[in-house]
This record gives C-alpha cells, sequence and structure tokens, in this order.
C-alpha cells in the first residue's frame, strides 16, 4: 500500500538522480512543497474517512467500505471488518444459527444528533374519548385475591356477583383519577391521582 511517506521518499529519490543546474533546483523545492502538501492532504483524508472500528480487532472501517454485521438482533450495533472477525464473535457469543450479513458503511459521515431537527410532541387538550358503550365491561378484579382477603379478615365466603359491583366501584375510582391526571397536563395516571376522591 502506498503511505504518504513512501509516495514521498520515491519521488524524491527519483529526482535526485541526475545534477540539477539553479532553474532545476527550484523546481526540486517546488516539486518538495508539492509533495508535502500531497501528505498532508492523504493524511487528511485518512482521518475523515474512518466511519467506525472493527468490534474485535478495532481496525478502521473507511466510509463506502463494506463491512459485517451479525443477524442476531442484540448484536446489531456491533460491526466487523471480515467475516473472520464475525466468526470471532460469534464462537465468543456461543450464536445458535447466527450468521454475518455484508453491508456497505455510508459513503460520507451523517450529521451528528445537535444537527438533526428536534421532535416536538404536541399535546392537545382533550383527546376524544370512546364512549360508554365502547368501553369494556370486565371484571377489573381479581376474583380468587378478593375471597382470600375476605376470608382472611372475617372467615366469611363471598358471593359470585361482588367482583362486578366492585368492578363499577373501581371504574368510578378510575375515572375520577383519568381526569385529575387530564388536568395536570399528563397522559399517565398516577398513585397520587387517586388521592381526595370520592364517590
Amino acid at each position: 500500500m502506498a503511505t504518504p511517506e513512501n509516495i514521498k521518499n520515491s519521488q524524491r529519490r527519483s529526482l535526485r538522480k541526475k545534477p540539477f543546474s539553479l532553474p532545476s533546483q527550484l523546481l526540486l523545492l517546488y516539486l518538495e512543497e508539492a509533495i508535502d502538501s500531497q501528505e498532508m492532504e492523504l493524511r487528511r483524508e485518512s482521518m475523515t474517512t474512518a466511519w467506525r472500528n472493527c468490534g474485535v480487532c478495532k481496525k478502521e472501517i473507511s466510509l463506502g467500505r463494506t463491512y459485517q454485521k451479525c443477524s442476531i438482533s442484540t448484536c446489531r450495533k456491533n460491526v466487523f471488518c471480515s467475516v473472520d472477525c464475525w466468526s470471532i464473535h460469534d464462537s465468543v457469543m456461543g450464536h445458535k444459527s447466527a450468521y454475518a450479513e455484508e453491508e456497505t458503511a455510508p459513503s460520507r459521515v451523517e450529521n451528528s444528533s445537535n444537527d438533526k431537527p428536534r421532535r416536538r410532541i404536541v399535546v392537545s387538550g382533550k383527546s376524544p374519548s370512546p364512549s360508554n358503550s365502547e368501553l369494556p365491561e370486565d371484571v377489573l378484579i381479581v376474583v380468587s385475591k378478593l375471597k382470600n382477603y375476605v376470608k382472611a379478615k372475617s372467615s366469611m365466603n363471598t358471593s359470585g356477583d361482588v367482583s362486578e359491583e366492585l368492578s363499577k366501584y373501581v371504574r368510578l375510582l378510575v375515572n375520577q383519577a383519568i381526569d385529575n391526571a387530564r388536568e395536570e397536563g399528563r397522559k399517565t395516571v398516577m398513585a397520587k391521582d387517586f388521592k381526595n376522591l370520592s364517590l
């Protein structure tokens, strides 16, 4: 691979093989400056072409270059420069039926997160609530837990229709708590919304 220093040295050697006159020496100085600027450009380019590092050998993966990704969803953040590096990762992680997926790095560096437009969440005053006929009328009480509590507290049995009646009371309390949360501009019902409620 041609590194900037190899290019520089080989070009200078070829220029110094013949004796030069004064104009040629000026040309030689000019060429040495051009070689130095070419070396600087190559270094700058190598700094900007690195996209990410391999997850195993830590070698740089250049922009636009193909790389390997693990097919397992929890390992998708890792990238690998070759299938050999991916197989080392696979043997360490012990995946069953995993494979390497070949992908291509982006051709240019993406903007940082600060440059991206910010998402704005707009909350309307009231969201449309379903009518009472659309609301589910399921039992909201765990019947077995209720029966165990009544038995432990009073050694009494519990009728089957108690859970339905208690569910009506729970719905009333929950509706009031929803209203309290909505008044405070929240979309989450919290325990503090149930304080000081009346039936």
